[in-house]
């Protein structure tokens, strides 16, 4: 990930470039400055839609993640969203009191969450990024059944419910959701 990220950041240099472009061509009369600094911001366009989706630099700095810790009973669960190896890697570390931890990935290859915060309604605490509102695949835990809904549906359609008492709390490997679960 670290080279696309060099070559997002180098497609991103199209922008100032192609203005600076644009005001040079403008001030001293040169269309082909001007028409070359169209050609650049035009051509960096999909690196900048590219940005809503991937940050370059989350990659090349030290890996910073984002934590939303929620306490549940005597379980504080927190979603953690942090660079991967493909995109961003999205799941759920939940510690006991006794402070043994048991890891959920709920997606490998998330986009990026930009502004990401909780939303209480009801009984229910929605983890969500940017402006949007909770959804039904919006993962999200259950404060009165103590059970992560990861956003997924199984093959008929009902939420993949995960009871926080019954994760394998022995584990230090990150369990993926079972391979016939739909994200809806």
């Amino acid at each position: 990930m670290a080279i696309i990220a060099i070559i997002h950041l180098l497609w991103l240099l199209l922008v100032p470039m192609g203005i600076a472009l644009i005001i040079h061509g403008l001030h001293r009369r040169k269309r082909w400055h001007s028409f070359l600094g169209t050609a650049a911001l035009l051509l960096s366009l999909p690196a900048l839609f590219f940005c809503t989706q991937f940050w370059p630099l989350d990659f090349l700095l030290p890996k910073r993640e984002t934590r939303l810790p929620v306490a549940c009973g005597a379980y504080q669960v927190t979603l953690i969203h942090a660079p991967g190896d493909d995109f961003y890697d999205t799941g759920f570390e939940v510690r006991r009191a006794d402070g043994k931890i048991a890891r959920v990935l709920i997606d490998g290859d998330d986009i990026k969450w930009w502004f990401a915060h909780t939303v209480t309604v009801g009984n229910r605490v929605y983890f969500v990024h940017g402006t949007e509102a909770p959804a039904p695949h919006t993962p999200c835990l259950d404060l009165t059944e103590a059970a992560l809904l990861t956003g997924y549906t199984d093959l008929n359609g009902l939420p993949f419910k995960m009871k926080l008492d019954s994760l394998d709390f022995s584990s230090a490997l990150i369990l993926p959701p079972a391979p016939n679960m739909i994200r809806r």
